[in-house]
């Protein structure tokens, strides 16, 4: 499942030769690729509280020991599948408001605004399909309570095996804290490999596929080359454990890979290696 998820990036800026400046491509395409990463994090983190809820609750009705917290109000919209149109929930995080903005969640992470959520039968069903929507007039914002990242438009999961979901964006917009308007569009399997129940704590989750995130006339190619690998304790479910991205940059020549675990150790941080042309930078993402 998931994953993310878990998408993200500010465009490349256009160069003409890596040969002839090799240290402003490898500035530019390393600190594009770090900013891609930290708004990648912010939607896989979106899909995971609503994973959480979702997976967790009979029917949304039945409250459990979630990543939502506790002042984060949930709306029965529609709880009736038999209708024909499926149940929905809103949650509402409240305002963004002043730092720390918006409400602490028991993952670390910050959300303000609303999320809506639909669905056309039960969660477990083959082929039950999940939207869920981030509307302009109440925008939802996800990060660390200082830079907070605003999520527009929607993205929807397909149940397509026991343990296996299928996340597909197509126009979801993240605009960062430096006003930076991302557009994501891409497909991702999310495998539960270890399920501990209700909700996603303790679980752990695989993601692959593929991403492309647009900012102006750039583009980026997010190709998932080994799995990303998250675990769901929650000491850990801020963090991608391990995992390897390819990046494809039009308007550049540049190699790009991330590494999430460049000391090899599997450890639960925000630590990761970016290697543009042959060189790695190490990031706190």
């Amino acid at each position: 499942m998931r994953p993310f998820f878990f998408i993200l990036i500010i465009g490349l800026v256009a160069v003409s030769s890596c040969d002839e400046l090799p240290i402003e491509v490898i500035l530019e395409t390393s600190k594009s690729t770090e900013t891609a990463v930290e708004v990648m994090s912010e939607v896989i983190s979106t899909f995971d509280v609503v994973e959480d809820f979702v997976s967790g609750s009979e029917l949304f009705l039945t409250q459990f020991d979630c990543l939502l917290p506790e002042d984060a109000e949930v709306r029965i919209l529609d709880d009736d599948f038999e209708d024909g149109d499926g149940v929905e929930v809103l949650i509402d995080f409240g305002v963004i408001g002043s730092e720390p903005c918006g409400l602490l969640c028991k993952d670390n992470k910050y959300r303000a605004g609303k999320i809506c959520i639909t669905l056309d039968r039960p969660y477990a069903e083959p082929n039950a399909k999940l939207s869920v929507y981030f509307g302009e007039a109440n925008p939802f914002y996800s990060g660390n309570g200082k830079k907070m990242s605003k999520i527009e438009g929607e993205f929807n999961l397909t149940r397509v095996g026991a343990d296996e979901l299928l996340f597909q964006c197509d126009g979801l917009q993240v605009t960062t804290v430096e006003n930076d308007a991302l557009v994501l569009q891409g497909d991702l399997s999310i495998v539960c490999i270890e399920n501990s129940g209700f909700g996603l704590i303790n679980d752990k989750l695989t993601f692959e596929g593929e991403l492309t995130v647009e900012s102006g006339d750039n583009e980026l190619i997010f190709e998932i080359v080994e799995p990303l690998h998250k675990e769901y304790g929650l000491s850990c479910v801020q963090y991608i454990k391990t995992g390897k991205l390819e990046v494809d940059p039009m308007n550049s020549a540049s190699n790009i890979s991330v590494d999430f675990d460049p000391n090899n150790d599997a450890s639960c941080d925000n630590t990761i290696g970016i290697t543009v042309n042959g060189r790695t930078f190490i990031y706190m993402y």
